[in-house]
């Protein structure tokens, strides 16, 4: 069938400038439309089967039927009618039919009916059919009684179908402790690189963590990935005591870069409590506080190396988990210009650490000067994340000690539309009231008539674009992918790039999070679920905040795309920017 809706104007009113929606009748067409049905010249009808009228048992005999619409409607009968009669002959479908399509709906259908059997899922989780031991697996999670069920899922978790051994991993969450632990010590071996199988182990890790931190750190084959991973979690969600008893099966094992990494994924997941590893060192016994000084002081004289390689990163990431005074002598130093600006940033984001620490605060205020543009976003972040620190900013800015245009346009809405109003406030009045956007589009209209130049365009995109928008391999994919937009006339594009709340989808609002220890994350929203929320800002750096430790969460009411790029760039800047933007292929189109 062909649905062929006749619309003159198919755009959304707001995606149409004012002064041609004056012209346009928005719903003439609405009377018109026509439905097509296309059939093979020699094709012919086939009968259709009246499914209401047949018994329960010549609908079980539909279930194998190459319609679906059949195998649906006769499934949905079955269960309506709750007749037992239809028991029998699922069974026997069940284990003798030849179609895998079959075999899933009658699992279903026998679970619809409560009589679905511990033997009827052994069968099927024993079955061919990928997709049918998949399925298996989500309804043998009440079935957890059995033994022989237990260790059936536990083993499919190394099937060979993918979505099998994600399914399993994801069930195996539902086991009892006492059964979970084992089961995930044994599967450590699987591919932790993979990250959705990642994601389902360390799904069915939580609750458990810290024993399995444990368990993971003494199995010499366990992936290297997930014993990270399932420390960052015990982190998240272990008490002090559980957390020693981590600490302490780290500092058995030898490598001492793997006593660094592990550190800092405990305070990752720490830092999503606002809690720190400095905190729960303080409280371990003796033993473990040498142990970890014994860390510290190696990162110390690795981080302040003349090398320029990844062991040198981590261990400067690990002083965001020391004291302040251990990290003020190794990280001030990295903030100066003199070093490269991965190493500035790296040094930054552990300052960002001790965000609560108003001597650190101070330590980048008065680094400022020092940074180049590459570097300021990762220092206004550390900076704006809380209370004190978004104060200590706006007090900069005010001195002086910040210019205000060395702030960032998004940085800028960032601020003055903060959720605190002292902060609203006093940024308001430190930047430019950027006033009703239409005047500076009308003001702007001049672009439209410039020649323009696709490279130079290029170069304007990533100097101001490229922190939030992706152009082909350039930039980094936090807003909308530049070749969905290139299809856009240039006036639109203008509008577009000069009044970015006009039109704003509701997936690019900001979102300001604070939790209850008054640190602020900004971004937008990019996943969440019923324990926590993530938000991506520019760079596509992301933060992930716990549910329970968040105490406001409130859209900005404005876009990503921040106001006033016309400050940034010129009019035959702005020209060549937006023939950059429509030489990309349209999204989704194929290079010829």
């Amino acid at each position: 069938y062909i649905l062929d809706m006749y619309r003159e104007t198919i755009e959304h009113p707001f995606s149409i400038p004012e002064d041609i929606k004056a012209h346009l009748d928005l719903e003439n067409g609405n009377t018109r439309g026509r439905i097509y049905r296309v059939v093979h010249r020699d094709g012919r009808l086939l009968p259709v089967v009246r499914l209401g009228d047949l018994t329960s048992e010549s609908l079980v005999e539909q279930l194998e039927s190459p319609n679906a619409w059949n195998r649906e409607t006769a499934q949905r009968l079955i269960w309506e009618r709750q007749d037992r009669k239809a028991v029998p002959p699922l069974r026997r479908l069940l284990h003798e039919s030849q179609v895998a399509l079959a075999r899933l709906h009658t699992i279903w259908t026998l679970q619809g009916l409560e009589a679905l059997a511990a033997s009827d899922l052994l069968s099927a989780l024993s079955d061919s059919s990928a997709a049918l031991r998949e399925h298996a697996l989500r309804l043998c999670e009440q079935y957890f009684e059995h033994p022989a069920i237990v260790d059936r899922v536990i083993e499919l978790a190394e099937d060979s179908s993918p979505r099998v051994r994600f399914q399993a991993l994801l069930s195996i969450g539902e086991l009892e402790a006492a059964s979970r632990l084992p089961a995930l010590q044994r599967l450590a071996v699987i591919d932790g690189s993979d990250p959705d199988l990642r994601a389902a182990y360390l799904t069915s890790a939580s609750g458990i963590a810290g024993p399995l931190a444990i368990r993971l750190l003494e199995t010499t084959e366990a992936d290297y990935g997930l014993q990270l991973g399932v420390c960052r979690l015990s982190g998240a969600e272990s008490n002090d005591g559980e957390l020693e008893s981590v600490l302490t099966a780290v500092f058995e094992t030898q490598a001492v870069e793997f006593q660094q990494n592990v550190l800092d994924e405990i305070g990752d997941g720490l830092g999503r409590r606002d809690l720190s590893v400095q905190r729960v060192i303080a409280n371990c016994t003796p033993a473990v506080r040498a142990r970890a000084a014994d860390v510290f002081q190696w990162a110390a004289a690795t981080a302040s190396s003349s090398e320029f390689n990844a062991e040198r990163m981590a261990a400067i990431r690990l002083f965001a988990h020391a004291s302040f005074g251990q990290a003020c002598n190794i990280l001030e130093p990295l903030l100066s210009p003199e070093q490269s600006p991965a190493v500035q940033r790296a040094a930054v984001d552990a300052s960002s650490g001790h965000h609560d620490n108003p001597e650190a605060l101070a330590m980048l205020i008065n680094a400022w000067p020092g940074f180049s543009p590459a570097v300021r976003p990762a220092a206004f972040h550390a900076l704006a994340q809380n209370r004190n620190g978004v104060h200590r900013l706006i007090d900069a800015i005010r001195a002086g000690q910040i210019k205000p245009l060395q702030i960032a346009p998004d940085k800028q809405q960032l601020l003055t539309n903060h959720p605190a109003k002292s902060v609203r406030t006093a940024a308001r009045g430190l930047f430019t009231d950027f006033g009703p956007r239409q005047a500076v589009v009308d003001a702007w209209q001049a672009v439209l008539q410039l020649n323009a130049d696709i490279e130079r365009g290029r170069a304007v995109f990533r100097r101001a674009c490229a922190t939030c928008h992706r152009a082909g391999d350039e930039g980094f994919q936090v807003g909308p992918d530049l070749a969905s937009t290139a299809n856009k006339g240039p006036g639109d594009l203008l509008i577009n790039i000069l009044d970015p709340n006009r039109e704003t989808q509701p997936s690019f609002n900001v979102y300001n999070v604070v939790t209850i220890q008054g640190r602020v994350i900004s971004g937008i929203i990019v996943s969440e679920d019923n324990r926590s929320v993530t938000l991506r800002r520019s760079e596509a750096k992301q933060g992930t905040v716990l549910r329970d430790n968040i105490e406001t969460l409130q859209s900005t009411g404005v876009s990503l795309m921040p106001e006033g790029l016309e400050q940034e760039v010129d009019q035959q800047q702005m020209a060549d920017l937006i023939a950059f933007i429509r030489s990309l292929p349209l999204a989704g189109a194929t290079a010829q």
